[in-house]
């Protein structure tokens, strides 16, 4: 079988289309990578917190991802301190009515039809309703990540050095 010409012109025009496609390569990019930022808030008094995790600013699926991260990796966060807003909630405590309730800070979705919080717990002398911020009120909290375990059971909340109204 003889071969014709002109395909044999198409077949070295492809062949080096297809040369010219595959050789040719892209500058490579610069690679970027996040490293946590470390904000300084100021504290009730002179000094600074340092703020190692601040969740003030972030969408409500972002924190969601966070807070499950935080349950199930708690010895990465343990101790670090946490900038976080939502609304004030307090819960009575059922097991001793005597007790001061539980204190937790909220944050909704877009559509207010879910919610996710965490405990905290407010160092220093507070009087119970006196001091505290009023239900569904906005705060924000900057404490640190705790992490205890009473009788087989891990619990975690943020004691909180400063609440901001």
């Amino acid at each position: 079988m003889k071969k014709q010409p002109g395909s044999l012109r198409l077949s070295k025009g492809l062949l080096i289309t297809t040369l010219l496609l595959t050789s040719c390569t892209k500058k490579p990019q610069a690679q970027i990578t996040q490293t946590p930022v470390e904000t300084e808030v100021p504290a009730p008094a002179t000094a600074t917190t340092k703020v190692d995790y601040d969740l003030s600013n972030m969408n409500f699926t972002m924190i969601s991802s966070f807070f499950f991260q935080m349950l199930i990796e708690p010895e990465n966060y343990e101790n670090k301190t946490f900038k976080i807003k939502g609304k004030f909630q307090s819960f009575d405590n059922e097991e001793d009515p005597t007790a001061l309730p539980y204190f937790s800070v909220i944050m909704n979705d877009v559509t207010m039809c879910c919610q996710e919080g965490i405990d905290f717990q407010w160092q220093g002398e507070h009087n119970w309703p006196a001091d505290y911020p009023q239900q569904d009120q906005e705060i924000t909290i900057i404490g640190k990540y705790i992490v205890t375990e009473t009788d087989g059971v891990t619990y975690n909340y943020i004691l909180a050095s400063d609440i901001l109204l």
